[in-house]
């Protein structure tokens, strides 16, 4: 199996394979890793996070397959503000079986269902992960190989 990015309905941004509405807990480090960026402008329009403990609380979903805070570690996040809405887009590793989740997290459900998508509470107070799979601009996905090359 290989991941390949596709390009997102969302202007500038790529997501990596899985049905749309899925949270996507389970994605491997070392395909991730393999995974072929396409030639492109990246369209470098996040910045990047200081990964800090608020900030992985922010990206992780009060679910039962999440679980605990600290099954995870935050590997990445990067964050921009467009129309006044901050949206942040995170990495995070379980620490147990070492698959990656791919998250996006904004403060306020409203922000997710008026794009027509749901929202999921996170392990910080006013803050939701959308319910769909995680897209995010070439520069994010060339920064998380960077990354995950480094940890493997």
């Amino acid at each position: 199996m290989e991941y390949t990015l596709k390009l997102s309905s969302i202007p500038n941004e790529w997501y990596c394979g899985d049905l749309p509405g899925t949270l996507q807990y389970g994605k491997d480090a070392a395909l991730l890793t393999a995974m072929t960026i396409p030639i492109g402008d990246p369209h470098a329009v996040f910045t990047h996070v200081d990964p800090t403990d608020a900030i992985k609380a922010r990206l992780l979903p009060k679910t039962k397959t999440a679980g605990s805070l600290m099954n995870w570690t935050l590997l990445m996040a990067m964050e921009r503000t467009q129309d006044g809405v901050v949206w942040l887009k995170g990495v995070l590793q379980n620490n147990t079986t070492g698959a990656i989740a791919l998250m996006t997290a904004s403060p306020g459900s409203e922000h997710f269902t008026r794009l027509g998508h749901r929202a999921i509470r996170s392990n910080a107070m006013g803050w939701y992960v959308g319910h769909y799979r995680m897209s995010a601009p070439l520069s994010f996905w060339k920064e998380l190989k960077t990354r995950l090359d480094v940890t493997q």
